[in-house]
C-alpha cells in the first residue's frame, strides 16, 4: 500500500491562520512599538517647537490646497500651474491679512496715550488697595532688614537684565516667524507638486495592515471641515460681536470684533480671551463698569451658544472626538506650545485619532477618544424605548 503523497506548501500561498496566543502577542507588540513612535513624537515635540509646528501648519496647509489641485486635475490644467496658483494665493491673502492687521493694531497702539490718565489712575487704585493691605498685614509678616535703596537696585538690575532677555527673545521670536513664512509655502508648493509620487511612495513603504488610504481621506476631510467651518464660524461670530459694538459705539470696533469672534472659538477658555481686549476698551473709553460687563457677558453668551449649537453642527461630524479627550488635549497641547498649542489642540487629537483608527491593533484606542464610539457608547447604555424615541 503506498503512502498518500505528502503535501507541500508553497511559501506564496495563504497561510493558515495564527493561533490566539500568537495574535495576542503580535498585537501587543504592536501596540507597544505604537505608543513608543508616541512618546518619540512627543519628546520631539518637547525639544523641537519649530521645526514641528512649522511641518504641522504645511501639512495641514496641503490637506486644505489639495482638493483645489485635485479639481485642477480633472479639469485638465496643468498641475505644476495650479499648485503655484493656489499657493500664490495663499501668500498672498496671508500677507493681505497680516498687513491688515498690523496696521490696525497700530492704529491701536496710536490711541493708547489718550487712555493714559485713566490707566494710571485705575493703576493706583489698586496701588492704594495693595498699600492699605500691606500696613493690614505688617504686624503678621515681618519686614526685611534690607534697606530699601539696595532692595531697588535689585529689583532695577532683576528689571533691566529681564528686559534684555525679553528683547533677544522677541528678534528670535521674529526671526523664526520670518522663516517660517518664506518655508511654509516652499514645502506646500512641493508637497502639492510630488503628491502623485509621494502617495504611491507612500503605500509601498507602509504595511498593508494600515489602512492609509482611509486615513488620508479622512484627515483631508478633518482638515477641511475645521478650518473652514471654524472660518465661517469666526465671521459669523465676528459680526454679532460688530453689531453689538455698534450700539455700544465702542471705538476700534472691527478689529475688537474680529479679535473677539476668532478667539471665542478656542475651546474652554475662548470666552474669557474674546472679552478680554474689548472690556478693557469699553472701560477705557466709558469710564464705567456697564459697558464693560455687556461686552464680557456677550462674549461669554456668545461663547456657550457656539461652542454648543453651531460647532457641532459645522465642525464636530469632521472631528469625532469626544468632550473628555478634546479637554485633555487642550491641557497638553496647551501646555506644550502655548496659544498655539491651544488653537491646534483640537485638530491635532483629531489627527491621533485618525492615525490610531488606520492599524487594526490601536483601534480601541481611537475608540477611547471617538466622540462616535462614546454616543453609540451612550446610547446602548440607555433603556429600548428611550433609544427609540
Amino acid at each position: 500500500m503506498t503512502k498518500p503523497q505528502e503535501l507541500i506548501l508553497n511559501p506564496n500561498d495563504p497561510q493558515p491562520p495564527k493561533t490566539g496566543p500568537e495574535v495576542q502577542k503580535l498585537i501587543t507588540r504592536n501596540t507597544g512599538i505604537t505608543f513608543l513612535a508616541i512618546l518619540a513624537v512627543i519628546t520631539a515635540s518637547f525639544f523641537a517647537t519649530s521645526i514641528l509646528l512649522q511641518l504641522i501648519f504645511s501639512f495641514y496647509l496641503f490637506f486644505l490646497l489639495n482638493p483645489l489641485v485635485e479639481w485642477a486635475d480633472r479639469k485638465k490644467i496643468s498641475r505644476k500651474l495650479s499648485a503655484i496658483t493656489v499657493v500664490l494665493f495663499m501668500v498672498i491673502l496671508g500677507g493681505g491679512a497680516g498687513w491688515a492687521s498690523y496696521g490696525a493694531l497700530s492704529s491701536l497702539a496710536q490711541e493708547i496715550p489718550q487712555y493714559t490718565g485713566k490707566i494710571k489712575k485705575t493703576i493706583q487704585s489698586f496701588q492704594g488697595q495693595a498699600n492699605e493691605f500691606q500696613k493690614g498685614t505688617n504686624n503678621i509678616i515681618p519686614q526685611s532688614d534690607q534697606k530699601d535703596e539696595v532692595q531697588k537696585v535689585e529689583v532695577v538690575d532683576k528689571f533691566g537684565a529681564g528686559t534684555g532677555h525679553a528683547v533677544l527673545r522677541g528678534l528670535g521670536s521674529v526671526a523664526e516667524v520670518l522663516v517660517a513664512g518664506f518655508l511654509i509655502p516652499i514645502l506646500v508648493l512641493f508637497l502639492l507638486l510630488e503628491k502623485p509620487f509621494l502617495h504611491s511612495a507612500l503605500l509601498q513603504a507602509v504595511p498593508p495592515t494600515f489602512k492609509i488610504k482611509e486615513a488620508g481621506h479622512e484627515l483631508s476631510a478633518m482638515v477641511s471641515g475645521f478650518f473652514f467651518g471654524n472660518i465661517v464660524v469666526g465671521f459669523f461670530t465676528a459680526a454679532v460681536f460688530y453689531i453689538l459694538f455698534s450700539v455700544l459705539q465702542l471705538e476700534n470696533r472691527l478689529l475688537l470684533a474680529l479679535l473677539a469672534g476668532f478667539m471665542n472659538l478656542i475651546p474652554m477658555v475662548g470666552a474669557l480671551l474674546g472679552g478680554l481686549f474689548p472690556m478693557a476698551q469699553a472701560y477705557l473709553q466709558f469710564d464705567t463698569l456697564g459697558p464693560a460687563v455687556t461686552v464680557f457677558g456677550a462674549s461669554v453668551f456668545l461663547h456657550f451658544f457656539v461652542a454648543n449649537f453651531v460647532i457641532p453642527k459645522i465642525v464636530g461630524s469632521k472631528i469625532n472626538v469626544n468632550a473628555t479627550a478634546a479637554t485633555i488635549g487642550l491641557i497638553f497641547w496647551g501646555w506644550l506650545w502655548g496659544p498655539l498649542g491651544l488653537l491646534l489642540a483640537v485638530p491635532l487629537t483629531a489627527t491621533i485619532r485618525i492615525f490610531l483608527s488606520s492599524r487594526k491593533s490601536t483601534e480601541a484606542w481611537a475608540r477611547l477618544l471617538s466622540e462616535d464610539a462614546a454616543g453609540e457608547l451612550t446610547r446602548m447604555s440607555l433603556p429600548k424605548q428611550i433609544v427609540h424615541k
